[in-house]
């Protein structure tokens, strides 16, 4: 049963994800519905809800050195990074905006941003600036967790 699983979720990757000729990814056609600010881990929780839910979300501003880049881009529909160990461009920050524009919602995952971090403080007071609610991910799992128990119980 386990193996099925494994397998069944596998080929969905398969299927959402091409790799293109050069082996970058190409992002799933289905537009990001959710853009989550994350960094230094504390996306992963979100990422892994999020595609256990088939809800396609964009990711960024990651470094490509930070640890949940491998996982954003695994899981995620774009993800915007930045090379490890430089600035955040405003590049950047104005492509994840224009994410942030076209998604429905936005989970920031981080509690605390440091100094080399405020091009994503810039996101989160961007998107409740917007009213796209910039909710952090303990918000969303109460959320998430009353959801499910209303559907246990009714």
């Amino acid at each position: 049963m386990r193996r099925q699983l494994f397998r069944e979720i596998l080929v969905q990757r398969i299927a959402a994800v091409k790799i293109s000729a050069s082996g970058s990814q190409v992002p799933d056609p289905v537009s990001s519905q959710i853009f989550v600010i994350g960094g230094a881990g504390s996306g992963i929780p979100v990422y892994n809800r999020l595609w256990r839910e088939n809800i396609p979300f964009a990711a960024g501003i990651l470094q490509e050195n930070d640890v949940e880049y491998k996982a954003a881009v695994a899981l995620a529909s774009e993800v915007v990074a930045e090379k490890a160990f430089y600035p955040v461009g405003q590049d950047k920050v104005q492509a994840a905006k224009r994410l942030i524009d076209s998604c429905k919602k936005c989970i920031c995952a981080v509690e605390e941003f440091g100094p080399l971090n405020e091009a994503n403080r810039e996101l989160a007071e961007y998107a409740r600036r917007i009213g796209k609610t910039g909710k952090t991910y303990e918000q969303y799992t109460q959320r998430y967790l009353q959801k499910l128990s209303t559907k246990e119980n009714g």
